[in-house]
């Protein structure tokens, strides 16, 4: 076998069934799968191998032959490539190489866990080469998904494929009713169905559970080839996949049919695999195989849980008609079963055993009312009854024989029923308790994601007081900024006052400049006027200085109060700013505050919920164990009183036998006492007739006076005949006094 190599993605997408899984899926077959190269001639398993791979071939050309003949010639490029290779276990051929080929290798048990796990909601089913939309590949996607059609050849699921027919129902419709013959086998594809079973003992029927999208049903008929044994009815509508009785025969049951002998089952169970007894209870306690498991087929689909996947189950029944049912119904569940052929028929008496009675049992039993019986076979209770008296409780111990089968039978339906019951509460319970387990995860999940916000809340709201903080800080510079500005404020009136005297200058330098004019002009006016001009020249040129020291000085006071405007403008708008940044950090900070406190009360919530759900946990854990108590409970009720009717049952053969046996014998003694009646009444008229003739040879003689010794011996000889008579007629009184004797013992 070659090295392995890279896969293709696109190559896998076109096999079947994994072009049925979801993305998820899809990938983790992808991390899991293997693909190899074989040489010419070499062989990829052979026939009768048990390993549990599955294999696509992927290039080349292989053959598959049984028992050195060739049956099949498989291409890649088949239509049958797209399926797994000859993938029954064990293998029915062997696969040999006929040029250079690569396959595909999967874990058979990955593969049915991956298929069982992935969600349906994004099935692709693209090469099949069918016609129609999304919702076909939807039930062609379903149908490849059900474990069946996954143990069956690639051909035979491409012709149910072609044979299923699609079926809409609405909420109310009645699929089929119990007591109708079989004629397909259903699948559902959307919608939900209710299945319920008349038990024919004047109650409602029983009510057996829902089923819905990829449940199948309808099968037990078909390969039973009973009448269907319950009703079931559309509860929501939506489309149904049927496939008929003779397809189904024809591409499934024959596929599926796995039966072994009683040698090969032997050496089975030998090697670890279980005996599973489907009969009903009471045939399995008359005689079953060592160690089996009794499980009643009514209740398989409900006690299958029960049942090891690790573990191989031989099915066995009376006759083999109704094990092929049960191991479809366990196939589809994914347990590795076999069929026992022909059933218990086929085995031994002597490798049979019955099962014990317990002592209490008995001493149930012996608590049944039998007055009747008892006082109709005991001796102490009879006395010179007449024979329609003795007929009368021999009629009564019948009539109490049949009372007790009737209370048999409702000894069996109310044990049927209690079993049933028992078994729907423990499956709604598990469902409860599963329900409140799923939420105390959610819950505890919320509570961590719920914990990790409230600390991420926390960590900001400890930011944004920092920041708060900081704003504060800010604050009290902007406090500080506005004194300096008050500062400047007043600095700048000084300024201000400072340039009002600058104008007072330039007034008055106006003012000498005027008068200068003036003097100038009255220049001529002589030296006086000379002086007065040198003098305000001075004057001038000294205001002059002054004045460009005042506007120099008050050029830089308003250079100062620009700057200050400016740094005032600056800092009004920081003070702006962070009054603002204020106002949004407090109202973050009153935000993150009642989130908090919503956060608070939403984790104070959750813990209650959390609290409620713990405390209804414990409840349901609590009445799972009243329920597994009641079981445990109706159990040993159920075994007191299969033992109780066992031995009800035993009892009434014996009285039976014995009353036939009885019967019997009155009636001998009864025709005796006939006989011996007749021949009484018979020697009664002859004893009459001679003491007649008597009477009539006495009024003869006496009348004739004859022969006196003839007269003596005729007396003589009537006197004989008289006695011997009378002595033969208390002889048959002494008989008739004794077989009287006898019937009255006979009736004791």
């Amino acid at each position: 076998m070659g090295d392995a190599t890279k896969i293709d993605p696109k190559l896998l997408k076109r096999l079947i069934p994994l072009n049925t899984l979801s993305d998820h899926g899809f990938q983790s077959i992808l991390n899991h799968a293997e693909v190899f190269s074989l040489k010419k001639g070499s062989c990829l398993f052979k026939q009768g191998d048990t390993e549990q791979f599955h294999y696509y071939l992927l290039a080349g050309v292989m053959r598959l032959e049984a028992d050195g003949v060739e049956q099949e010639r498989l291409t890649a490029h088949d239509e049958a490539a797209k399926f797994p290779v000859a993938h029954q276990l064990p293998r029915k051929f062997s696969a040999r190489a006929l040029e250079k080929i690569r396959f595909l290798r999967l874990d058979s048990q990955f593969l049915s866990t991956i298929l069982a796990n992935s969600s349906g909601s994004d099935y692709e089913v693209s090469e099949l080469n069918y016609e129609g939309g999304d919702e076909d590949e939807d039930w062609m996607s379903q149908v490849l998904r059900s474990r069946i059609f996954q143990l069956i050849p690639p051909s035979n699921i491409q012709r149910v494929l072609r044979h299923m027919e699609e079926y809409p129902v609405a909420s109310g419709d009645v699929v089929y009713r119990q007591g109708e013959e079989g004629d397909y086998f259903y699948m559902i594809n959307r919608g939900r169905c209710r299945v319920e079973r008349d038990m024919n003992d004047g109650n409602p029927p029983l009510d057996l559970g829902e089923l819905g999208p990829g449940a199948g049903f309808g099968e037990e008929s078909l390969i039973t080839g009973e009448r269907r044994n319950c009703t079931v009815t559309v509860v929501e509508k939506g489309r149904l996949l049927r496939l008929s009785k003779a397809h189904f025969n024809e591409q499934v049951k024959s596929a599926l049919a796995k039966p072994f002998g009683y040698a090969e089952a032997k050496r089975a169970v030998q090697d670890g695999a279980v005996w599973l007894d489907v009969r009903e209870p009471e045939a399995f306690d008359k005689g079953h195989l060592a160690d089996a498991i009794n499980i009643p087929f009514g209740l398989l689909r409900y006690q299958a849980d029960i049942l090891d996947p690790e573990r191989k189950y031989i099915i066995c029944c009376g006759n083999g008609r109704t094990s092929p049912a049960a191991a479809f119904q366990l196939t589809n569940r994914g347990l590795n079963v076999i069929v026992l052929d022909h059933g218990l028929a086929a085995v031994a008496e002597g490798d049979l055993q019955r099962s014990e009675m317990d002592a209490e049992g008995v001493e149930s039993a012996a608590q049944i009312d039998l007055q009747e019986i008892e006082r109709a076979s005991d001796p102490d209770h009879v006395s010179d009854d007449s024979s329609a008296e003795r007929l009368q409780r021999l009629e009564l111990v019948a009539k109490a024989a049949s009372e007790l089968k009737r209370y048999a039978l409702r000894l069996e339906r109310d044990k049927r029923r209690l079993e049933e019951k028992r078994i729907k509460e423990v499956r709604v319970l598990r469902e409860a308790l599963e329900k409140a387990h799923k939420q105390r995860v959610k819950m505890e999940r919320h509570y961590v994601a719920q914990k990790k916000e409230d600390e991420v809340l926390r960590t900001e709201l400890d930011q944004a007081r920092s920041e708060l903080g900081r704003s504060k800080s800010s604050e009290e510079g902007a406090e500080a900024l506005r004194a300096q500005l008050s500062e400047a404020r007043a600095e700048l009136d000084k300024l201000k006052a400072k340039g009002g005297e600058a104008e007072g200058l330039r007034a008055k330098l106006a003012e000498m400049q005027a008068e200068m004019k003036r003097l100038s002009a009255k220049a001529m006016d002589g030296e006086r006027g000379r002086k007065e001009l040198e003098a305000l020249r001075h004057e001038l040129t000294e205001a002059r200085a002054a004045l460009n020291n005042e506007v120099t000085a008050m050029e830089s006071a308003e250079q100062q109060l620009f700057e200050m405007e400016k740094r005032e403008e600056v800092l009004r708008c920081q003070l702006n700013t962070i009054e603002n940044e204020r106002a949004l950090e407090e109202q973050k900070g009153f935000a993150l505050e009642k989130s908090s406190r919503s956060l608070q009360e939403q984790l104070n919530k959750a813990k209650l919920d959390l609290g409620e759900g713990e405390q209804k946990y414990r409840s349901l854990q609590i009445e799972l164990e009243n329920m597994r108590s009641r079981k445990e409970q109706l159990g040993a009720r159920l075994e007191n009183e299969t033992a109780a009717r066992v031995a009800a049952e035993e009892q009434l053969a014996i009285l039976e036998k014995r009353a036939d046996g009885q019967r019997g014998q009155l009636d001998r003694v009864e025709q005796q006492r006939d006989i011996a009646e007749q021949k009484v009444h018979s020697l009664a008229t002859e004893l009459e007739n001679l003491r007649s003739a008597m009477e009539q040879f006495v009024s003869q003689l006496e009348g004739e006076r004859g022969d006196t010794d003839q007269i003596a011996a005729l007396t003589t000889e009537l006197e004989m005949v008289r006695s011997h008579a009378e002595a033969e007629s208390t002889d048959y009184r002494d008989r008739i006094e004794r077989l009287e004797q006898e019937i009255r013992q006979l009736r004791k």
